[in-house]
């Protein structure tokens, strides 16, 4: 008898968790919508920035895993800008097993230099299955004190980590014609694979994964909540169909195969394979009512 009340009891509580992940589904989103209408703060006529997009902080996982302490041409490339002002720095590194192995940093990691690099944002991306086990120890990818940024990877234990769930800047976009440069407030995230995500959650690991869905839209509504005018969403190919069904996201850049661009219903998605010799160049045109990408002609070193 008590054994079938147990029983009862485990898929009353089952039924119960489907019913509250459901409403919280659709609660959300709502929300976005709700809050972006009423906080709606566009920025006046058109303005434009570069995006460079770096893959595994510009080669230096892999030059430190092998020992090679020379400096990267795509570091040197990006560190010899001066001005930034309307520059985007982001990069994706790839969690994947041996490249972040090990709890201490590798001895002739150039952090300094990364560090002074000017990195807006760094999306630490799990995209394996045999990459989860990395999780359940420290790693030291992310204690580096650069702008790690990922939605769904979350720290259960206090540490020295540096990971953030999102983050929101500032960026000084150059205003069409000569009308000089007007600030827009740009909201970042990441969200890693769902096909990496283990069926055990346990609060004894270092970090956990949640679900992409749902870490997205928390996401989204803080970014709304402070206004940001553009709302920039980093994954992997394997993520893309998840965030082209949520509100809210303006711009979706995707780690994947080959270069494409194309539009979901809110959102403008730019695949790019990061195989080119040097970061990915970007040109975003965004006004009120619109939202350009297309190749760039951002020359590190020139104004």
């Amino acid at each position: 008898m008590k054994s079938n009340l147990s029983r009862k009891n485990i898929a009353l509580l089952g039924i119960s968790v489907i019913i509250f992940i459901a409403l919280l589904a659709v609660y959300i989103p709502l929300k976005i919508y709700i809050n972006r209408e009423e906080s709606d703060s566009p920025v006046t006529g058109k303005v434009s920035f570069n995006i460079l997009i770096t893959r595994n902080l510009s080669g230096a996982l892999d030059q430190a895993r092998s020992g090679n302490r020379n400096p990267d041409r795509t570091v040197e490339l990006v560190t010899s800008s001066d001005n930034r002002e309307s520059l985007l720095l982001i990069d994706f590194i790839e969690i994947v097993p041996g490249i972040s192995a090990g709890e201490e940093r590798p001895a002739g990691f150039p952090t300094d230099k990364l560090k002074k690099i000017g990195y807006r944002a760094v999306a630490p991306l799990i995209l394996r299955r045999d990459s989860m086990k990395f999780l359940s120890g420290p790693l030291w990818l992310f204690d580096l004190p650069l702008p790690l940024v990922s939605a769904n990877i979350v720290a259960t234990k206090e540490s020295s980590n540096n990971l953030r769930r999102w983050l929101i800047t500032d960026i000084e976009a150059r205003a069409d014609g000569n009308s000089g440069s007007r600030e827009i407030r740009i909201g970042i995230f990441s969200v890693s694979n769902p096909d990496s995500i283990r069926a055990e959650y346990s609060r004894f690991n270092h970090y956990n994964l949640i679900s992409p869905g749902i870490a997205a839209l928390e996401a989204i509504n803080r970014m709304i909540k402070e206004e940001c005018h553009l709302i920039i969403a980093l994954c992997d190919a394997g993520t893309t169909e998840i965030l082209d069904d949520l509100p809210g996201i303006d711009l979706i850049l995707e780690m994947g195969e080959k270069n494409f661009s194309r539009r979901s219903k809110d959102a403008l998605t730019v695949s790019f394979s990061g195989e080119e010799d040097g970061p990915v160049n970007l040109m975003v045109t965004y006004s009120k009512d619109s939202l350009r990408a297309a190749p760039g002609n951002y020359e590190p070193g020139k104004d």
